[in-house]
């Protein structure tokens, strides 16, 4: 599969037409292609005040893990610009430790969301990416904020505050229907100030006894502001 990304710049200027052009990506991307990998998630600015003025894209469940993907798992590119920029370079602000491996990069993700984050009560971009990674269906990851150049990048993962006290908190934590640990997300969607995935039952699929919607939001618990799991699947 050839992935190409056009940018249709169909502009009437004095009854001409501008003719579309091939945006820019990773530095490994042939000639006239934009990536040198595969994209499949996307999404467009929804904001009333701002409606198209980035695309997101980000680079296919399969294609992650064999150093191709890198800083680009999930990339922008705003209205001004031809150039796609990274959102997931090798190091970033990881759940408030500075400077650390980042779990994105080089990923190929499973589901993608783009959460609105004007009214959040957590500071951070008006536009911040929600991914699951293909490698790891048990998390939820949150680009919570970054430059307009794709700098100073804070990830942070969905919290459940539920789990056993031995259990990760951070990770590989969202729970199905009975509090286990979900077999995998297989979708998710966003709607300030919460973000929704559909989980299958532990040991299990979606389906399946155990299965159903699992409700994560942007809140406050103990010292921690930030994502986490409201409830179980219902």
């Amino acid at each position: 599969m050839v992935i190409r990304l056009v940018l249709s710049l169909i502009l009437a200027i004095t009854s001409s037409m501008q003719a579309a052009i091939v945006l820019k990506g990773d530095d490994q991307a042939a000639a006239n292609e934009t990536f040198s990998f595969r994209v499949q998630g996307n999404a467009m600015t929804t904001l009333p005040e701002s409606i198209g003025l980035n695309v997101y894209v980000t680079a296919h469940p399969d294609d992650g893990g064999v150093d191709a993907v890198k800083q680009f798992a999930v990339a922008r590119v705003s209205r001004d610009s031809t150039q796609f920029l990274g959102l997931t370079p090798q190091e970033v602000t990881f759940n408030s430790a500075k400077n650390v491996a980042n779990p994105l990069y080089d990923r190929g993700v499973a589901f993608f969301s783009l959460f609105n984050g004007q009214e959040s009560i957590l500071s951070g971009a008006n536009e911040r990416p929600v991914v699951v990674l293909n490698s790891d269906l048990g998390t939820i990851y949150m680009i919570n904020n970054f430059t307009p150049t794709a700098k100073n990048i804070n990830v942070l993962s969905v919290h459940n505050f539920n789990v056993p006290l031995n259990a990760l908190t951070n990770m590989q934590n969202i729970p199905d229907a009975t509090s286990a640990l979900t077999s995998g997300i297989v979708a998710i969607a966003t709607g300030n100030p919460f973000i929704f995935a559909a989980v299958g039952a532990n040991g299990g699929s979606f389906g399946d006894i155990g299965s159903g919607i699992a409700v994560a939001m942007v809140g406050q618990v103990r010292d921690f502001t930030g994502p986490l799991v409201a409830d179980g699947p219902t």
